[in-house]
């Protein structure tokens, strides 16, 4: 039998793999401005996946709105802004991993911090 070796997580938020649609602007790696309708996923208080169809600058910063957001997902706004950590070319989308600039507030099923019991 083919043992795998596990990497220890690096998360320090347990991630909810649920998926949520989310307005996009950013720059393109062109330097262009942009506004798509894409999905996030993965979401932990620190950050997300996000699935798109734009190529991002290396040092992108993107701007998340969740249009069905009755509430404020970091203090005083309902968008998110969010750094991008890599990106990859998958099935005909680019698969994002971003991290927020400010975490989200903590509820809701998320900020569930791991343990040393969940390693």
């Amino acid at each position: 039998m083919l043992e795998v070796e596990s990497k220890p997580e690096r998360r320090r938020w347990e991630r909810v793999p649920i998926p949520v649609p989310v307005f996009v602007r950013g720059i393109d790696s062109e330097q262009r401005p942009f506004l798509e309708f894409a999905t996030m996923t993965d979401i932990n208080v620190g950050g997300a996946l996000l699935i798109l169809r734009h190529h991002l600058a290396e040092d992108a910063v993107l701007v998340l709105e969740v249009p069905s957001a009755k509430q404020q997902l970091v203090a005083g706004r309902r968008g998110l802004k969010a750094r991008l950590v890599y990106a990859s070319w998958t099935g005909g989308c680019y698969v994002a991993g971003l991290e927020f600039v400010e975490p989200l507030k903590v509820g809701h099923g998320l900020g569930t911090a791991r343990t040393a019991q969940d390693a």
